[in-house]
Formats: C-alpha cells, structure tokens, sequence
C-alpha cells in the first residue's frame, strides 16, 4: 500500500487520493507503525525495542475502573521492559485520529509542510 501511494504524481496526491488509501483506522494504524517504526516498535516511556503488540480477541471484554465493560483497543503495545501500554501516536502531536495522522504524514513526506496547508485550510473550513 505505501509504494502505492508514493508512486503517484504530485498532482493526484491530495486529501481525497489519501482517504482512499487510509479507508479505515486498521490501514493508517499499519501505515504509521510502518513509518514511525521501521525497524520495530519503540516505547515511548523508556524507549526499549522490547515491545510487544496486544491482539485484542473479538469476544474478549474487561471491565474499567468504572464499572463499565469494554474491549481492548486495536492498535495497544506493551513494553515488556517498563510494562507500559502504548499505541503509534503516543508521544506524539497527532493522538487522536489515526486516518487523518496518517494522510497528513504521507502528505507532509512527499511535499513538504507547505501543502499541507492549501489542502488542508479549504476542506476543514479553518
């Protein structure tokens, strides 16, 4: 997928080209783990490569501290040194959305952050 979307032209990388690339959370998650962790995931906390990733189960659910049932997250790691849960956008501007982290990324990588701006301004009525 990211050669893909490399390989265009800068004419046709614009917000609209990105969306379809990142179509949900689950493919900018991998294209940001990819990008920001070349060589394997880091802890943000203690910066160990010692990490693990969390595969939550479908039926699987734990209840917070609330009281409230829930279930795990897509996208956690765990640091096997410190013990600390983390996902790609921990430590990091963009914690939020992960599709729209992703597309601003690839955009900011191909063209520089002064794109970024003329696309971004007139779809987010900024």
């Amino acid at each position: 997928m990211k050669s893909q979307l490399f390989k265009l032209p800068p004419s046709k990388l614009n917000l609209t080209a990105l969306f379809k690339y990142f179509p949900d959370e689950d493919a900018a998650r991998e294209f940001l783990e990819a990008w920001r962790w070349p060589n394997g995931a880091i802890c943000p906390h203690c910066k160990s490569t010692e990490a693990y990733k969390i595969t939550p189960k479908q039926t699987e659910t734990y209840t917070d501290k609330k009281g409230k049932k829930r279930t795990p997250r897509k996208g956690l790691w765990k640091c096997a040194k410190c013990r600390k849960g983390f996902s790609v956008t921990v430590g990091t501007i963009f914690e939020r959305s992960l599709r729209f982290t992703a597309c601003l990324a690839s955009n900011i990588r191909r063209h520089g952050s002064s794109t970024i701006a003329s696309d971004l301004l007139p779809r987010r009525n900024l």
